[in-house]
């Protein structure tokens, strides 16, 4: 499962505060194929318990039980590589020609991680720099064009804000949505203020739904270029003022749903109350890739792949 950074640090530095012995594992380098990127974290706990990812499921397994019989006790961390040969390869499920280094870093007072955690929660972007003999960790504000970076002695490794999304609209798309955006990475508030909403709203783990104007919690809000806002209330009243505040945001994505009639609505009443046709032309309406469907989960799909597409720059707008 492909969580955030702040997601998998917080769990660490939860299960180390509980007196837990957790190690933290990062993606070093890669070869060949490879399953996840450099940088990629997970945390073990008690050699027992993961969260993140660092391949698709059988080094973990390994990390595991490597961690439980007591290899890599620290207390500086140690590198461990996988996928040496075509044996280890087929036996870790491993992709024909992968390889990737591990970075295994016991957790301790020097790891720093309660300061990494609430810089992340204050959506700050900052480098990590580790002392790879005695892993002490401290850390500094990262620069725009900051890389992960290795050398005999430290890592660097830039850690950004999680990315975030805003679903104006308590409906069964935003419940899809919500539970897809988790394992992508997404931290999800539902912002809806009609009470009959609110009240039919089944609560999902991880996900926040508050209870307000959306356009006032807009503006209260650091929207930036990690943030996501899609409105799906099927309300003008509500839907329109959230795309004002929107639209005038760092957001890197902003979808509405609803047809191409409503969408031709939309755009005359949002330019009939002060909004360029630059503004929106930012707007993905109708939301989602056109996939011929009317299903709310198929809906949702539809959404989250328009959302990746533009989270990697791979698409323009057409609103």
């Amino acid at each position: 499962m492909d969580l955030s950074e702040l997601s998998i640090l917080r769990q660490a530095n939860n299960w180390f505060a509980a007196g837990d012995r957790v190690h933290l594992i990062t993606v070093l380098q890669t070869w060949g194929s490879s399953p996840r990127q450099v940088g990629a974290l997970a945390a073990i706990r008690n050699g027992k318990e993961l969260t993140g990812s660092v391949s698709g499921g059988c080094v973990e397994e390994d990390l595991l039980g490597r961690i439980a019989a007591g290899e890599f006790p620290g207390p500086g961390p140690t590198t461990s590589l996988y996928g040496e040969s075509e044996a280890e390869r087929n036996r870790l499920r491993l992709p024909c020609g992968g390889r990737l280094s591990l970075l295994v870093e016991p957790v301790s007072k020097q790891s720093g991680l309660p300061a990494l955690v609430a810089q992340l929660e204050q959506r700050e972007r900052v480098v990590k720099h580790l002392d790879l003999a005695t892993g002490s960790v401290s850390q500094t504000p990262a620069t725009v064009h900051q890389k992960f970076e290795l050398s005999n002695k430290t890592l660097q490794h830039p850690l950004g804000p999680d990315w975030q999304l805003c679903l104006v609209g308590a409906s069964q798309v935003a419940a899809y949505l919500a539970e897809i955006a988790r394992p992508l990475g997404y931290s999800t508030t539902i912002l809806e203020p009609r009470p009959e909403y609110v009240e039919s709203w089944v609560p999902l783990e991880g996900v926040v739904l508050v209870r307000c104007s959306p356009d006032d919690h807009l503006a209260s809000q650091k929207i930036d270029n990690q943030t996501a806002i899609v409105t799906l209330a099927h309300d003008p009243r509500v839907d329109d003022m959230a795309l004002v505040e929107a639209l005038a945001s760092e957001a890197f994505y902003i979808g509405a749903l609803g047809s191409s009639r409503s969408q031709a609505g939309r755009r005359e009443r949002l330019l009939a109350i002060g909004l360029t046709e630059a503004q929106l032309g930012r707007l993905y309406a109708p939301a989602g890739f056109a996939i011929g469907s009317k299903a709310p989960a198929e809906i949702a799909v539809s959404i989250a792949a328009q959302l990746t597409a533009a989270k990697h720059n791979l698409l323009q707008v057409s609103g």
